[in-house]
């Protein structure tokens, strides 16, 4: 039986840059560690392009635990992960945000009595209606460490009695996740080789609050019209975005393209207008 001293848990394409820099400090304080993917996500060109963005090698056990509702999502991870945080009984399990991985893999840990630690601790939406509030509040009330990355996090602890010995100030991952890929990218050859509007806007759409509402997605629909009589648009679609934001390859100025790779992404953030 192999133990290990750091177990993360990464579920969906988000999660990535916020674990690489961890497992890479780990790494180099000489740690041993075991990396495990829910499946949560389970676009593997979206997924891997990420891990190969942020410098992360692949995870070492895979559970696949693919799509699903709220509830069933969450449960195939809870019964997934239990058996892998028994035979590896970790001295902490890291977990990251707020997706439905992250809940079930702090819920298993916290009923096997392992310590539990939560990066990106304390961030709040203040919408109850919003499945990853619930996930992070659980979560933070779950976790032995609460690893907080912005000074808005540590209020919302302190207000909601958690900022205590638990809590934490670090740095931000995902900062430290975009620095890497800047410094080891040319994101100008990138941006040429994209081959983009000399001006344009960038445009992300993919929350469900925004593609599943009908009522939402015209009034999302309405603006993009709006928005490419005034500039170029540049909109990398979400998978689950497909669908609902179809009609905006008819508008004039809205170019709507594949998802771009992380360090892509960043080469057209930085060259966008807005």
């Amino acid at each position: 039986m192999n133990f290990v001293d750091v177990l993360h848990v990464i579920g969906a394409r988000p999660n990535v840059p916020k674990a690489a820099p961890v497992v890479r400090a780990l790494a180099d304080a000489g740690a041993s560690q075991l990396v495990v993917s829910t499946g949560q996500h389970y676009d593997e060109e979206l997924f891997g392009s990420m891990l190969r963005a942020v410098g992360m090698p692949a995870p070492d056990i895979e559970l696949n635990v693919g799509s699903g509702s709220h509830a069933q999502q969450t449960a195939a991870v809870l019964t997934s992960i239990e058996p892998v945080l028994i035979e590896r009984s970790p001295r902490i399990v890291v977990v990251y945000g707020d997706v439905n991985s992250t809940l079930a893999a702090a819920l298993a840990a916290a009923k096997l009595h392992l310590p539990v630690a939560h990066v990106e601790s304390g961030l709040r939406s203040h919408d109850s209606a919003m499945p990853e509030e619930i996930n992070r509040r659980l979560v933070d009330h779950l976790s032995t460490l609460l690893f907080v990355t912005s000074p808005d996090a540590w209020v919302n602890l302190r207000d909601e009695g958690l900022a205590d010995e638990r809590a934490i100030e670090v740095g931000n991952p995902m900062i430290d996740s975009l620095t890497w890929a800047r410094d080891m990218t040319d994101l100008n050859q990138r941006r040429i080789a994209l081959d983009l509007p000399e001006e344009f806007i960038l445009a992300t759409i993919h929350r469900p609050s925004n593609v599943d509402d009908p009522d939402q997605v015209e009034a999302v629909l309405a603006l993009l019209r709006e928005l490419g009589s005034l500039l170029p648009v540049v909109l990398p679609v979400h998978p689950r975005s497909r669908v609902a934001l179809s009609p905006a390859q008819n508008f004039p100025g809205v170019h709507l393209t594949a998802p771009l790779e992380y360090r892509d992404f960043l080469a057209a953030l930085a060259g966008s207008r807005v």
